[in-house]
């Protein structure tokens, strides 16, 4: 399609897809994070966490491609965080991306892997793409695993609340 190197992205599994994040946008991977749940937020936020002094948002990919910006999670509905005997404010593993001023955490729920996606891998995607909170920008096919490259920059813009 274009003429573009090898991309070097970092990837991470979740909602039935693999998503890949270009490594300029990852600030650090950080390993049992503590989640505060914070009201009045979104339901499509996990809760925010302490980032070297700085209070980053958190979102769940499970539920943002359902859960679109226009809509909120309810407390009992299915994307919500069960009680399973452990307080909400476990500790998780969360990558921190950022874009110029804007930083925001992605919960993981599978392990992070390195991957090559090259230009002959890449795909026509949907001419149109739906309102979902997590932006695509491309999409590869690599083997038999479609990976949906994230557009960093619109999904931080997702996420500003308020401007």
């Amino acid at each position: 399609m274009t003429d573009e190197p090898v991309r070097e992205v970092l990837c991470i599994p979740g909602n039935g897809r693999k998503y890949a994040v270009e490594f300029s946008y990852v600030e650090e991977i950080c390993k049992d994070v503590v989640l505060s749940a914070m009201p009045c937020l979104p339901g499509y936020y996990a809760g925010v966490c302490n980032h070297k002094g700085t209070i980053v948002p958190v979102v769940r990919l499970e539920g943002c491609i359902e859960n679109c910006i226009e809509g909120c999670i309810e407390p009992d509905s299915p994307g919500f965080p069960v009680d399973s005997g452990e307080t909400f404010v476990d500790r998780q593993l969360v990558m921190v991306i950022h874009w110029k001023k804007y930083y925001a955490g992605i919960l993981l729920h599978g392990d992070p892997y390195m991957a090559q996606l090259k230009a002959e891998d890449r795909i026509r995607g949907p001419e149109k793409q739906e309102a979902a909170l997590l932006a695509e920008k491309a999409y590869y096919m690599c083997g038999n695993e479609l990976y949906f490259l994230l557009d960093v920059e619109k999904t931080l813009e997702n996420l500003i609340v308020c401007r």
